[in-house]
């Protein structure tokens, strides 16, 4: 039976949610019981004895000891090319991508993030997951400040969004006026897509997926006329999940469909929004017509499982982001996950032709998250458990596009 380590992490977050919908204090303290309590599971021991089955030389490499607990996410200012990390105990960290510095730090108190967003023009950063201030749990998004002059983060307003619940996704449209929020609800164990516009601090609209208990993908199209959105099981991402493409001009005009693998865990709009491509926890790549919503071609990119797709390079590229197993393609699949090893791993396909122009191994753990510099001249990567962010330089393969 394969066994994603991307499920290992929602698992760890969800202990983590879980902890904090019980009203207990999951900061530093907790943070070790967590971690021995999952190391008393043979079915995720993985996820602290790792084994690297490559190493590639990567531009920089550091090891990211601001942070105290598991990183969850990681995005990238358009401006600036500055990096923004998160993690589960609600410190926030902005990096000089160049030398992999620390910029400035700070603590969202009381607030637990499970996702981020660099807003741009200098907007400030969008932090979506839990807000417990108010004395219970709910879903929360906030927003901070980063402003040059000063060293810290100061966080300016949170909204809540319901008890019981968290935001697990953040997208943007291209002028990050519009935001779409993805949460799960822990009572009826459904979730929601929020449109919310940021300027006035309103919910514009809330959208009610037909199945599914968590959204785990979600994407504006550039025009910002469509939205793309996938649910599914978090505690089993390998079931079929929903993939729905829904028309913001025309709301109730939406075209949706069970996905045929696995639930789809990212999406991408084509520039000119002709189509659609998404990934899935099964290892594959799909295009899909925005249209009809029909498949129209798939392939195996020879991963464990794909946690999140780019196109980069004026799109000839795709840029894919997983999980790599030594086991993986085995005839005969290992009886639970501590018995292979796994590495996050980042592909750079042409698009044209389907060809895997390069492929690089983490060192260091398996992936929480990647932001694209420079059209994917550059990739920001960071690892969960071990807290290491890595700068990948692909210039020598995301040429100019007068040069190929």
């Amino acid at each position: 039976m394969k066994v994603s380590v991307r499920r290992i992490s929602e698992q760890l977050r969800e202990i983590h949610e879980t902890r904090l919908h019980a009203n207990l204090d999951c900061r530093d303290t907790n943070q070790q019981r967590l971690i021995r309590f999952v190391c008393t599971s043979a079915a995720t021991l993985i996820a602290v004895t790792l084994v690297g089955v490559a190493l590639i030389v990567l531009q920089v490499v550091a090891r990211i000891g601001e942070h105290r607990g598991f990183i969850c996410d990681i995005a990238v200012d358009p401006e600036t090319d500055q990096v923004v990390t998160i993690d589960l105990f609600s410190h926030v960290c902005v990096w000089d991508s160049s030398a992999v510095t620390l910029i400035r730090s700070g603590d969202a108190h009381g607030f637990s993030p499970n996702c981020v967003h660099a807003l741009p023009n200098g907007g400030g950063l969008l932090l979506g997951g839990i807000d417990a201030t108010s004395g219970g749990a709910d879903a929360g998004l906030a927003w901070f400040d980063v402003a040059a002059e000063t060293d810290g983060l100061s966080r300016r307003w949170t909204e809540r969004f319901g008890r019981n619940a968290a935001i697990r996704k953040i997208a943007a449209t291209p002028d990050g006026q519009l935001i779409a929020l993805g949460t799960v609800e822990y009572g009826p164990r459904t979730c929601r897509v929020i449109l919310y516009d940021v300027a006035e601090q309103t919910v514009v609209r809330e959208i009610q997926p037909a199945a599914g208990m968590a959204v785990t993908a979600l994407e504006f199209s550039p025009s910002a006329k469509r939205l793309a959105y996938a649910t599914g099981d978090i505690g089993n991402l390998s079931a079929p999940g929903l993939l729905v493409i829904e028309s913001l001009d025309s709301p109730g005009d939406r075209r949706s469909l069970s996905t045929p693998r696995a639930a789809v865990t990212s999406v991408q709009f084509k520039h000119d929004e002709t189509e659609l491509l998404t990934a899935d926890d099964a290892g594959y790549v799909s295009t899909f017509d925005t249209a009809t919503a029909s498949e129209l071609r798939f392939w195996d990119v020879d991963s464990h499982s794909v946690e999140q797709i780019a196109l980069v390079g004026s799109e000839r590229y795709l840029l894919v982001a997983g999980t790599k197993s030594q086991s993986l393609k085995s005839a005969a699949r290992p009886a639970s996950i501590s018995d292979f090893s796994s590495r996050g791993m980042i592909q750079i396909w042409h698009l044209k032709t389907n060809e895997l122009l390069d492929e690089k191994i983490l060192p260091h753990g398996v992936l929480a998250g990647i932001a694209v510099i420079d059209d994917g001249q550059r990739v920001a990567a960071v690892s969960y458990l071990d807290r290491y962010i890595m700068i990948f330089d692909f210039s020598n393969v995301i040429l100019p596009s007068t040069s190929r």
